[in-house]
């Protein structure tokens, strides 16, 4: 009975584990993975189809003609009289007839009208920011995944340099347990020894739960649900960043910036609504044809013997605009002032972007030396603490001179892992400041 309960156990076991498999990604698979699920970016996809749904419905209102079928029926409970008076004769005669029925096809058919390609124009430029409002929300999100990514990385480092604090500090305090009981040092040093092991514990959790935090904001930001299980490979690593002449970069971040384009394109369709709103001053012509069928009978005459009369109508219409209260030429005037609003934003777009661009580089080169300077740092303090722990060990120094070294090593650590952590988001930020398509980015 024992063995059968433990056979099944198992079973379930392994069909929970085979029903949710344990996800391995490394960062070029991360960024696949939200492009394809991330709830935000979904949502700017289907604006950019509804834009061009609405490129088509422009095109059939402007430019196409419009044909519409009616058909009206109705019956007289009681019919309407007319009333005669003469000097022979006064009284009333019936009106109509118990049934009536009209059908017919009306035709509308644009022929001059000065907005109707303008109002195309504007609807496939609208369409067109719609597409660089969503590459932008794509670059966007490639940036986002790798700083989520790299605060992963950088939380786990943190891990690791807090378990290693808390190994040191574990073994230093077994050393002068060791070395206390037998009296060649001081109780002091004893309590000095127990007191730094005791603040590497909450460390070391603390550095876990910001680990597991940064795990769930990466699942996030994938599309992924939280209980998904998630192993994320790669390590934080300083790879230097090859260097590219200023002037290319320069006009690489004029020619493919999105949030440039964004502002151009802006700028283009305030330009093209400017003269929509000035072409309503002018006369549209429009041709209309109308096909009506028509009967009226009493119950007399059966419906199979229903007479019907066809009438065709074709005409011109001509619509002159003369005044409507000031409101096409405040509507111009609206127009207007929106397109030089935008003239003004994509001038500080210009401006913003080029010192953003200056401010990135020179952060890069800060991080650079930074690194440099953080990683001799780490050689330094790991050497200082080999020869303190030989020096306590010895007899030559106090436990305050391990101390010391302890967290030396720690701080160095941090700020090398913080500066690695720091270079690769401004490297992703560069990579969205050029404008580099998801090509590029990937195969970089």
């Amino acid at each position: 009975m024992g063995n059968k309960f433990f056979f099944v156990l198992i079973l379930i076991v392994s069909v929970v584990s085979a029903q949710t498999p344990e996800l391995t990604i490394s960062l070029e698979r991360a960024i696949k993975t939200a492009l394809e699920n991330n709830h935000d970016l979904k949502q700017t996809k289907l604006e950019k189809q509804k834009a061009d749904e609405q490129v088509r419905q422009t095109f059939g209102e402007f430019v196409l003609p419009s044909i519409e079928g009616s058909a009206v029926y109705s019956r007289a409970l009681k019919r309407s009289v007319f009333f005669l008076e003469t000097p022979f004769f006064s009284g009333t005669f019936p009106s109509g007839t118990y049934n009536n029925i009209i059908a017919g096809v009306q035709v509308d058919q644009p022929i001059a009208t000065p907005s109707m390609f303008l109002a195309t124009k504007i609807s496939k430029t609208y369409s067109e920011l719609a597409y660089l409002v969503q590459q932008y929300s794509e670059l966007e999100l490639v940036a986002k995944v790798k700083d989520n990514y790299y605060t992963y990385l950088l939380a786990k480092e943190y891990v690791s340099v807090a378990e290693l604090q808390f190994r040191r500090a574990e073994e230093n305090l077994k050393n002068t347990k060791a070395m206390f009981a037998v009296g060649r040092v001081s109780e002091y040093d004893q309590i000095r020894a127990n007191v730094q092991y005791q603040n590497s514990i909450p460390a070391v959790t603390e550095a876990k739960n910001q680990l597991e935090l940064a795990k769930n904001n990466f699942k996030l930001i994938l599309g992924l649900e939280l209980y998904a299980e998630l192993e994320i490979s790669g390590k934080l690593e300083y790879n230097k960043k090859g260097s590219t002449p200023k002037d290319t970069e320069f006009q690489k971040l004029k020619s493919s910036n999105i949030l440039l384009k964004q502002a151009e394109t802006q700028t283009k369709l305030n330009e093209l609504s400017t003269d929509f709103q000035h072409s309503q001053h002018f006369p549209e012509l429009r041709a209309f044809g109308n096909w009506q069928l028509q009967s009226q009978e009493n119950d007399e005459r059966s419906l199979t013997n229903w007479r019907f009369i066809n009438s065709v109508t074709l005409g011109l219409n001509l619509r002159v605009p003369i005044f409507k209260g000031f409101s096409i030429d405040s509507k111009y005037q609206q127009a207007k002032i929106d397109y030089e609003k935008s003239v003004e934003v994509l001038a500080k777009t210009r401006k913003e972007l080029t010192g953003d661009y200056e401010n990135t580089l020179a952060s890069i080169k800060k991080s650079e030396d930074q690194i440099a300077s953080y990683k001799s740092a780490v050689e330094e303090t790991e050497r200082g603490y080999q020869i303190a722990q030989k020096r306590y060990s010895s007899g030559l120094s106090t436990q305050i001179e391990i101390t010391d070294a302890l967290v030396s090593v720690s701080q160095a650590k941090y700020n090398y892992f913080n500066s690695v952590y720091v270079y690769n988001i401004l490297l992703a930020r560069m990579d969205l400041l050029l404008g580099k398509s998801l090509d590029e980015i990937l195969n970089q």
